[in-house]
């Protein structure tokens, strides 16, 4: 991806500017529709965090409860 600077950008005429702005959105539109593509990955990976936080918490549980002598 080509960066522009911000006197570059003040000092290009108008039809240059649209230009650039649309192949920044473009470029944004583009790794959007990446990383939407990625829910598979997204749902196993919450999945299993669901699952780590949940055995941690149960551990937990037990660990204070045999702590305290209950």
């Amino acid at each position: 991806m080509n960066e522009v600077s911000k006197e570059t950008f003040q000092l290009a005429d108008q039809k240059t500017k649209d230009g650039l702005i649309f192949d920044r959105m473009t470029s944004i539109d583009n790794r959007l529709a990446k990383l939407e593509g990625r829910k598979f990955l997204f749902t196993v990976s919450s999945f299993a965090g669901g699952v780590v936080g949940g055995i941690g918490t149960v551990a937990t549980w037990a660990w204070l409860r045999i702590s305290s002598g209950g």
